[in-house]
């Protein structure tokens, strides 16, 4: 049997949390009207309280009789390490590995030759909310569960076993060895799951994406489709990829279009300020008298993420708003860098973006450390030990 399949999964391109809420509440923008799926894989199991559910609702709803797998995936960033059993405090597996020498060019076989050596407890931590969250959207929307194999003999063992399934620099993502044994695992899930294959395609239908959505984000394309003013500019960000239209005169202007019959809440996307990088804040003025003030500053002072905030209810139909950069107070001069915006969106009204995490984050890096220190404080104050999940 010949499947289409839509592949919802942590890529390198976007931050997963990000990703995962994105597509919750621009699925329709995201996969288009004219496509029909046999199966889906989703792999958002350690972010579900971003929008999860929501997605696997919308997802149900548009394609009723396609087969959903959620994927319980770990990876050996994932583990952690105690000196013994007892003990409250524990490394990160990429702390460990720089602490007996190896670094981001090590080979899995010198990896595993470290792992054999080492006399420490191994663990990994219980998600009980992402379980009780996966149970939940399985029973609701008629999906399948895969699990990653974790060894009975513990999780040293696992990492010993499948270390050769990931790659080395980071450890957070499948290598092409990998990929190819989800793909054939998935293979027996498909038959194994469903009394009749066949009937995946034979029964292929369409519902609907329920409420709709509208987004128009040029964060990754560096194109706009809307007509604008002069004074809002494209740019490239530096080196990266990725683009912001930044507000550069005082005649600025953008034109947003609710393509539905009923007012929708407008919310824009937009580039944050931070201790090294302060940007103005912004007043949107559109229909009749009506504006809304956006902040631009990050919660985190180190980190230049992208916020997502409410503008208010627009008409159906094509509405223009005018941007203006903000003073401290009518003494101040205006910031040296302009305010950068990454795009707009209309949804369902169900579900809506985050504040923060509806686009690429700066400074990754920086940024999954501070979250897996956090992670660290937590495990350490709760000792939720797994040793040998199913």
């Amino acid at each position: 049997v010949g499947y289409v399949v839509l592949l919802m999964i942590l890529t390198a391109k976007f931050h997963s949390q990000n990703n995962l809420n994105y597509f919750s509440t621009c699925l329709e923008t995201a996969i288009g009207d004219d496509k029909i799926y046999h199966v889906i894989v989703a792999d958002f199991y350690l972010h579900h309280h971003l929008g999860f559910d929501g997605l696997i609702r919308k997802l149900r709803s548009r394609f009723p009789h396609a087969m959903i797998i959620l994927l319980k995936s770990w990876s050996p960033s994932h583990f952690r390490r105690k000196v013994n059993r007892l003990s409250t405090r524990s490394k990160s597996f990429m702390q460990w590995k720089a602490t007996v020498g190896l670094n981001e060019s090590s080979t899995v076989e010198e990896i595993n030759k470290q792992l054999e050596l080492d006399h420490g407890f191994w663990y990994y931590p219980n998600r009980p909310h992402a379980d009780a969250a996966i149970d939940g959207i399985t029973e609701n929307y008629r999906a399948h569960v895969f699990k990653f194999p974790f060894l009975p003999e513990g999780p040293k063992a696992t990492l010993l076993r499948f270390m050769n399934l990931f790659e080395t620099k980071k450890h957070s993502n499948l290598g092409k060895l990998g990929h190819r044994a989800v793909a054939n695992d998935l293979k027996h899930v498909i038959r194994n799951g469903h009394q009749n294959p066949q009937l995946l395609v034979d029964l292929a239908t369409v519902g609907t994406f329920g409420g709709g959505d509208y987004c128009e984000l040029w964060y990754s394309s560096g194109t706009a489709r809307m007509r604008h003013s002069e004074a809002l500019k494209m740019k490239q960000l530096d080196v990266t990829n990725y683009y912001v239209m930044e507000l550069k005169g005082s005649d600025v202007w953008m034109n947003v279009t609710n393509p539905f019959e009923d007012p929708r809440t407008l919310y824009l996307s937009f580039i944050t300020s931070n201790e090294r990088n302060y940007l103005p804040n912004v007043l949107v003025e559109w229909g009749d008298g009506q504006s809304k003030e956006i902040v631009s500053l990050s919660t985190d002072p180190k980190l230049r993420e992208t916020k997502t905030a409410t503008v208010g209810r627009i008409p159906p139909g094509t509405q223009t708003i005018v941007l203006s950069p903000l003073r401290i107070d009518e003494e101040a001069s205006l910031p040296d860098r302009p305010f950068g915006l990454i795009g707009y969106s209309f949804t369902d009204e169900v579900a809506v973006p985050l504040e923060y995490g509806f686009g690429l984050s700066f400074d990754r890096d920086e940024q999954a450390e501070q979250e897996e220190r956090q992670e660290s404080v937590q495990e350490e104050g709760t000792n939720t030990i797994n040793e040998g999940i199913s």
